[in-house]
């Protein structure tokens, strides 16, 4: 990733902390906040945050900072790929709170992160209610499971960022790729949430539906229907539709 381990902290705490500033960020981090504001000036400039002017509780001016959809979609990559995995790496401790904080923060930037965030607290809460799989599944590794369709639904714009500032030209940033990604969270969380469903079938007794399906049937494609964003899925659905009767049409060949 183009960012540098003191930008990446900076974009996580903002990503993290409603109403984050240069001056309460370098006060949470024990940074000097002359470093800081360096620090999100280039952030501004590459498209990965925002600054509102605001006034603070003594009436001072501050700059108001908050993600962008590619900034949302690179804090959500860094707290996933830190510590993704399966059973053998699960979250830290505490390490599903910044997700939600993440998620609750940053709702006004897309659709699909209410609706994705309604479910992965509804999921977090079923598991400390119910313990699915007894003591086999720790909330650690469910949370970092829950959480997958998200971070797998963000790859693409993720890659464009990387891609993007490699090969971008000089007077182009980041802030370009804001419509794709707009697009690409809505075609791409959908169909992500419903092969976690297809997963989560595969551990429940024949017959049954699990919890996540029955999530998804019920709030998940009500939600999505709409959005404005399902017309893009439509697309994406009618694209399989072909793709999976020209698969029929070879298999018939075989």
């Amino acid at each position: 990733m183009a960012l540098n381990e003191t930008q990446r902290i900076v974009l996580v705490e903002i990503g993290t902390a409603p109403g984050s500033n240069a001056f309460s960020i370098a006060k949470k981090i024990g940074r000097e906040q002359s470093g800081i504001n360096k620090v999100c000036g280039a952030l501004l400039r590459q498209g990965l945050i925002s600054a509102t002017e605001k006034t603070n509780i003594k009436g001072a001016p501050v700059k108001e900072l908050k993600l962008t959809l590619i900034g949302f979609a690179l804090v959500a990559d860094i707290l996933y790929t830190s510590h993704s995995g399966f059973e053998d790496d699960p979250f830290p401790p505490g390490h599903d709170a910044k997700l939600i904080s993440l998620l609750n923060s940053n709702q006004d930037l897309h659709e699909g992160i209410r609706i994705f965030s309604d479910f992965f607290l509804s999921a977090l809460k079923r598991y400390d209610e119910t313990k699915p799989q007894g003591e086999k599944l720790e909330r650690s590794r469910y949370s970092n499971y829950a959480f997958r369709p998200m971070a797998l639904a963000l790859k693409k714009s993720v890659g464009g960022y990387e891609f993007f500032t490699k090969y971008r030209p000089a007077e182009l940033g980041p802030a370009e790729l804001e419509y794709d990604a707009h697009i690409h969270l809505y075609r791409d969380l959908f169909f992500k949430m419903w092969e976690h469903t297809r997963v989560c079938e595969m551990f429940t007794s024949v017959g049954e539906a699990s919890w996540e399906s029955e999530y998804f049937q019920r709030k998940t494609v009500p939600e999505f229907k709409k959005s404005e964003g399902v017309s893009e899925i439509l697309m994406d659905l009618k694209s399989r539709e072909y793709y999976c009767n020209q698969l029929k049409a070879l298999k018939s060949l075989l």
